[in-house]
């Protein structure tokens, strides 16, 4: 269990912490300028990799409903029949 001192001691050392990347951050960039630039940038990558990453969640359902239908073939091929698969008993 942590102690009033303890927290006191980790609440310090998040605040150097946040002061030694704030002066990394200021070293980092000739002007604020150049800083903000460099932060549009990056909150542009980010959106990108947002919207990619939205995408590939939303064809999860198609996908998953592609590779039920190859299963349920192959199985239905192989002489598997109909083992329930196919309404959600998976195995």
């Amino acid at each position: 269990m942590l102690t009033s001192s303890s927290y006191r001691i980790l609440d310090g050392d998040r605040r150097v912490n946040e002061l030694y990347s704030k002066q990394g951050r200021s070293a980092r960039f000739s002007s604020k300028k150049d800083r903000d630039t460099w932060i549009k940038k990056q909150v542009k990558e980010l959106k990108q990799t947002i919207e990619g990453q939205k995408e590939q969640v939303r064809l999860i359902p198609r996908l998953y409903y592609k590779c039920l239908i190859k299963y349920t073939y192959a199985d239905r091929r192989l002489g598997g029949g109909d083992r329930g698969f196919a309404a959600g008993e998976g195995g």
